[in-house]
């Protein structure tokens, strides 16, 4: 039996409204941002993810949705995050404490961020894996110096390759899925030996931001959303494990294999890829901007959905 079909399975409803599928609903809010005087036990909740895909963005995103702050600023990350909020679904209330995890691994921050939160006893119970398909923002002018230097364009016949765009936006790309996968298999060490003290159900959603950037640029309407499609269907190959481990892309290998590791039965069916859209920014480099093409409905839409998953999967749904 293919564990990982069900999982795949709802990538298709979860990317319907990018592809206008759906249709307009108000979805119920099941976070909420005060604390309740009457909560069930508190749980963990781990945003993790390379520098610039978007991970405090999304924190913010979510207090924003929630608290009314600020509009978002573009910049980069804090040194150390957390936050608390309470998730109410039909089978009650519980507190979860969020950390978001410093894109650099292994700096200081990062190190005291997995002491305090990956070891010594204590483990997410959820994590938030962000992911942008390439379109990590690259902040440090010198490392944007050097992927002109040494990273070439995806090959046109690579699934992940969008050859309609400038070719260095597609270095960029090329050299972001790389750290991506790094990135991930240091994550997956992190969270291997702090679930190995913990006992319980578990939960993991891979975020995608910007998904709006991967929409198709056609004017020819029936042709663009075959485009769209087909896209969709390769982000879903490549971030989730295959029918057969065989033909798993590196990053799903190393999902496949952490999941393995804590048991599938830990995760039991708490496991998605979602797109969500936290602010509409253009992606830029080197000159070249490419801007948002979702609306401000659109990124309510990813984002209650985003936010009410993350309220079930809490709550043990």
């Amino acid at each position: 039996m293919d564990y990982w079909d069900a999982v795949r399975g709802k990538w298709p409803e979860d990317c319907a409204p990018l592809l206008g599928r759906d249709a307009p609903a108000r979805d119920r809010l099941v976070i909420k941002r005060r604390w309740n005087p009457l909560p069930r036990r508190q749980t963990g909740m781990a945003i993790t993810g390379m520098p610039g895909t978007g991970k405090s963005f999304l924190h913010q995103a979510l207090r924003r949705r929630l608290e009314g702050d600020d509009p978002i600023t573009p910049r980069e990350s804090p040194n150390y995050e957390k936050d608390r909020f309470v998730t109410a679904t039909d089978q009650g209330k519980r507190h979860i404490e969020l950390v978001v995890v410093p894109g650099q691994k292994f700096s200081d921050p990062a190190e005291r961020t997995r002491e305090r939160y990956f070891a010594n006893g204590r483990a997410p119970t959820g994590v938030v894996h962000v992911v942008s398909w390439g379109f990590s923002k690259i902040w440090d002018e010198n490392t944007q110096d050097v992927v002109r230097g040494i990273s070439g364009p995806l090959d046109p016949a690579d699934p992940r390759a969008m050859p309609q765009l400038p070719e260095v936006v597609e270095q960029a790309r090329a050299f972001t899925f790389q750290r991506e996968l790094d990135d991930l298999a240091t994550t997956c060490t992190w969270l291997r030996g702090a679930w190995d003290a913990s006992t319980g159900p578990l939960w993991l959603i891979i975020a995608l931001t910007m998904p709006d950037l991967l929409l198709s640029r056609l004017v020819d309407g029936a042709a663009a959303r075959r485009a769209d499609e087909a896209t969709f269907a390769a982000v879903a190959a490549h971030y989730l494990p295959a029918a057969h481990p065989a033909h798993d892309s590196g990053f799903a290998a190393e999902v496949r294999a952490l999941v393995n590791y804590a048991g599938e039965n830990r995760f039991g069916t708490r496991i998605a890829l979602m797109p969500v859209i936290s602010y509409r920014l253009p992606f830029t480099f080197r000159g070249v901007s490419l801007p948002p093409l979702g609306g401000d409905d659109l990124r309510a839409r990813l984002m209650s959905r985003f936010s009410n998953r993350i309220g079930v999967y809490g709550d043990g749904g």
